[in-house]
Order: structure tokens, then C-alpha cells, then sequence
């Protein structure tokens, strides 16, 4: 059940008013309280529109200690839980998806060392199905997995990957039960195999030296059962997409891609990966600003390019909408999150504005809620001290 505001500000359900005693809902949707703006192309739909629909508060956050520093976000649908890594909390912060409330906040994260991320945690975060109930598997700042049992609220294990910074983003092949862990920060990058099962054993690494600026968003595919890892820098030029065998633990090829410095990266319909690309290939390639692009994954081959979407991040694809939703943080204009029809490609997108440093992007898709995580906004009464927007595909007719 959602909670809606009323124009005191309050839920306006009894529920949530008893729970609450008078005081606002997690999720607020207020159309008249959001002062960000929907941006559209000539709509998909004439009458579609993106924006944001609401607010998720962060209880953390104040104005002594606001919600300045995170990474990455993940949602659930089947346990109807939202997944948000805290670096300025130092914590996993829960929610359910549906409706926005806050469940819990499992601390002792390394937190924010600057400068930058490379000690920074928590990072990324995947769900398992773990043998006593759901799983969330969080990377840390000093190399390390940890586990955490979201019925219990805490961590029950700490895996080591072996390096000297931060475990970055993940990806899960429930198939086989393998996580691959991303240490993109090492003077030679690699990635860690762990285990699920019993024992949670580290089975392999694998190394990429010619990863001369990281390794980023990396995606299981169950219907090929490989992983595409977006790579930034191949040999300090243009990035490409290295696919690695989870089960052999190899790479077996990297698919090169010109102009542009691959960040993010989700599988859509009929095996088609889009591509986040950031403003590094503008300077390497000598081209213009780099758009996204869509790969069909079975040949390697472009599919389409986007040239409004720019220098962006993290990508999700949406099963309940046949979308992609591309945080383009970066944009020259403004940064924006961005919906893209994965079956037609060619058809106009919808945007909608976001905020500073907003490149952290996850989808529920049963309710097709896109969750964004905004720093604070003097002008924006429901996120002073940093929130999580709500964003959505509605129909303005």
C-alpha cells in the first residue's frame, strides 16, 4: 500500500498515520511538492511522460550529518526489498520497495575516505538466497564481501578478494551460484569468483591488465550463463566489454567499442546490452561527446546509439516495462535519468532531471518504480538533507 500525501504534508492512510503519529511518510507522493521538472523528446507515447513521483527519506540524514556519499542500489522484487549501499551512514540501508518504508540499516562499513572511492564502502550490493532466507552481499572499502542475513539484520560473514581497496560492483549467476566481485582500484584490477553455497569459498581471481582505468558495472546473462563486464580503458584507449565464463572462470573475449568509455552496462530484451559511456572517450577519441550505446551481445555488432544520453553511469534494465533507465549524471545539460525502449530502440526517450552526483539507479519492477538517490537540495523541502527520488512512466492524458 502506498502512502499519500495530503496537503498538510502527512500520509493521509490511517496505517500509517498510527504508525507515524502525525508525522510524514517515507514516501511521499506529492506531484505540487516536487520541484523538479519532467524533460521528454516527442514521447514514445504521446501522453507518456517520465518523472518523479515521490520521496523516500533516508533516516540518517540531517543537517549536521546529510546524506552526501553513496553507490549503488538494488531492488528485489521477490522479497520486495530496495538495497541502498550508505557510504555517509557507513551502512546497508533496507527498504521495501512498494511502498518506500524504511526496515533497517546494518552499519560497520568502512565509509567515506577521500580523496575519491577507492576505500570508500559500502560499494556495491546484490541479493542471494541464502540457506536461512534472503541474502545481501555488500562490497567494503578494505577488499572485503560481507554478508548480511536481512532477516536477522546483521552480517554473518566477511569474505576477503585479497587486495588493498575497495570491492566494487558485483553480479550474481543464481544458476550456478557464483558471484563475481570487482576490485577495479588495484594497480592491476580483478575480479574475485566466490561461492554461495556453504563455506562461501573464494574459488578464483582473474586479472586484467589491460584495464588501464578500472574495471565498472558488470551483468549475468541466464540465457547465455556468461558475464559481460563493461571495461573503460582498454590499454589507455577506447573501453570495451569483456565476457567471462563464471563456471570456467576465464575470459573468453573482449568486444572492443569505439568512442566510448563503457561505465554502465544491463541486458535487455533479445540479448541487447546497453552501454554507458562517459566523458573520458570525448578526450581519448578526439570525437564528439560520447553517447550510449546498445550491443547485440550474440554478434558484438551496434545495435543503436543514443547521442542525448551522455557521460553516463550505473544502467538497469526493467523486466515490467521493456525499459532501460540510464543515469546520466553528467549530461552537459543537466544530469537526468533517462528511460530507453529496449524492444524498439529507435523510439524517442523520456527524461527527467535528478540531481548532483545522482548516477545510482535500481527498478522495482512490479510496481515499474525507478529509485534514484539524490544528494541534498536547498530547494527541495522533501530531500534538505539528501533522499532517494521515485521515479516513474505515467500517462499525462
Amino acid at each position: 500500500m502506498l502512502s499519500y500525501v495530503s496537503e498538510s504534508g502527512c500520509a493521509s492512510d490511517s496505517t500509517s498515520l498510527q504508525a507515524n503519529r502525525g508525522k510524514c511518510s517515507e514516501l511521499l507522493f506529492c506531484a505540487s511538492s516536487i520541484l523538479l521538472l519532467a524533460l521528454w523528446l516527442p514521447a514514445a507515447d504521446a501522453g507518456e511522460v517520465l518523472s518523479r513521483i515521490g520521496t523516500i527519506a533516508i533516516p540518517s540524514a540531517s543537517a549536521s550529518s546529510p546524506f552526501m556519499d553513496f553507490d549503488i542500489g538494488f531492488a528485489d522484487p521477490a522479497i520486495d526489498r530496495y538495497l541502498l549501499t550508505n557510504v555517509s551512514n557507513k551502512s546497508l540501508d533496507v527498504f521495501q520497495a512498494s511502498t518506500g518504508a524504511f526496515l533497517l540499516s546494518v552499519g560497520g562499513f568502512a565509509g567515506g575516505h577521500p580523496p575519491g572511492w577507492s576505500r570508500n564502502g559500502p560499494s556495491g550490493v546484490v541479493t542471494v538466497a541464502g540457506q536461512d532466507g534472503a541474502e545481501a552481499w555488500a562490497g567494503d572499502g578494505d577488499s572485503t564481501v560481507k554478508v548480511v542475513a536481512l532477516g536477522a539484520g546483521r552480517v554473518i560473514d566477511t569474505i576477503s578478494t585479497g587486495g588493498k581497496a575497495r570491492v566494487d560492483e558485483m553480479c550474481y549467476d543464481s544458476r550456478d551460484r557464483v558471484l563475481l566481485a570487482e576490485n577495479p582500484d588495484e594497480p592491476m584490477p580483478f575480479v574475485t569468483f566466490i561461492s554461495t553455497g556453504p563455506g562461501h569459498a573464494v574459488l578464483a581471481k582473474l586479472l586484467f591488465p589491460s584495464a588501464t582505468d578500472g574495471l565498472e558495472q558488470p551483468v549475468w546473462s541466464p540465457d547465455t550463463g556468461l558475464i559481460y563486464l563493461a571495461i573503460p580503458e582498454v590499454d589507455r584507449a577506447d573501453g570495451g566489454v569483456a565476457v567471462i565464463d563464471p563456471v570456467a572462470r576465464k575470459l573468453l573475449k573482449t568486444i572492443r567499442v569505439e568512442g566510448c568509455h563503457p561505465n554502465g552496462a544491463a541486458l535487455g530484451s533479445d540479448e541487447h546490452l546497453l552501454l554507458g559511456c562517459r566523458e573520458q572517450a570525448k578526450k581519448r577519441s578526439g570525437q564528439g561527446l560520447p553517447s550510449a550505446l546498445m550491443l547485440d551481445i550474440r554478434t558484438g555488432k551496434k545495435v543503436a546509439a543514443f547521442p542525448t544520453i551522455v557521460a553516463s553511469d550505473e544502467i538497469v534494465f526493467n523486466r515490467g516495462d521493456k525499459r532501460f533507465y540510464v543515469t546520466a549524471y553528467l549530461n552537459p545539460s543537466g544530469p537526468v535519468l533517462a528511460a530507453i525502449d529496449s524492444v524498439v530502440p529507435g523510439r524517442p526517450l523520456l527524461l527527467a532531471r535528478t540531481g548532483d552526483l545522482a548516477h545510482s539507479v535500481a527498478v522495482d519492477e512490479r510496481t515499474n518504480h525507478v529509485f534514484v538517490p539524490l544528494r541534498p537540495d536547498a530547494g527541495d523541502q522533501s530531500c534538505l538533507y539528501g533522499c532517494v527520488g521515485v521515479f516513474a512512466v505515467t500517462n499525462s492524458r
